[in-house]
């Protein structure tokens, strides 16, 4: 009975101490989730910051010093133009530029793209997004499930990570999130897209984005 109680009298101030310090260290958790209110309102009054978030596929290399943060629909035929134009500047200034895309369907005819952006997430999920993004805005006028559907069976994905993502839910969870993110920023249309949390007129040519990046 003497040793049960030494060894409380020895474990107890530590094991406060744990508490205490667990305690400190919920109390000062920050949510991950932007406060989506303040982010419109800091939109109105230009000071804000666009959220990424971890599920944003990311087109380049993760340290280019240029960033662009491209809202855009794989139905939009200015998106897609905009996308050739970004990855031939890409191509021609390897290492300088990258883009974070954020999808975000606003297309319903012919075809709903929200199904082609649940793909996208999943594809992205198993490093595959920039290989799915050549074939849908390949296919941008018949995105039909039964074309989305060819497109995965023709990629080499693992199937059932893939399938599991698909199956799971958290696309349209980060759709969602995508969709309150553009309304906070009141986007009109797309594509759209920040620099330095700055929406610009994209440029149409190479040559002009060169010379608005100073490239």
């Amino acid at each position: 009975m003497i040793k049960i109680r030494h060894l409380i009298f020895v474990f107890t101030p530590a094991i406060l101490v744990v508490g205490l310090a667990l305690f400190i260290r919920i109390s000062q958790y920050e949510p991950l989730e932007p406060d989506f209110e303040q982010l419109a309102q800091n939109a109105k009054n230009d000071q804000f910051s666009i959220p990424i978030f971890p599920e944003d596929p990311v087109i380049g290399s993760k340290t280019s010093p240029i960033t662009l943060v491209n809202f855009a629909d794989f139905g939009c035929e200015a998106c897609k133009e905009q996308h050739e134009i970004i990855t031939a500047l890409m191509a021609a200034h390897p290492g300088q530029i990258k883009t974070i895309w954020k999808g975000l369907p606003v297309t319903r005819f012919p075809f709903d793209t929200r199904a082609a952006h649940t793909v996208a997430f999943c594809m992205n999920q198993v490093g595959a997004f920039d290989a799915f993004a050549a074939r849908a805005f390949a296919n941008s006028d018949n995105l039909s499930p039964s074309v989305l559907d060819a497109m995965i069976e023709s990629m080499d994905v693992p199937s059932k990570q893939f399938n599991e993502c698909r199956d799971s839910g958290r696309a349209d969870a980060y759709i969602q999130k995508i969709e309150t993110v553009a309304r906070a920023l009141d986007i009109q249309s797309v594509p759209a897209i920040f620099i330095d949390n700055k929406q610009i007129q994209p440029p149409a040519t190479v040559e002009a984005w060169e010379s608005l990046l100073q490239l």
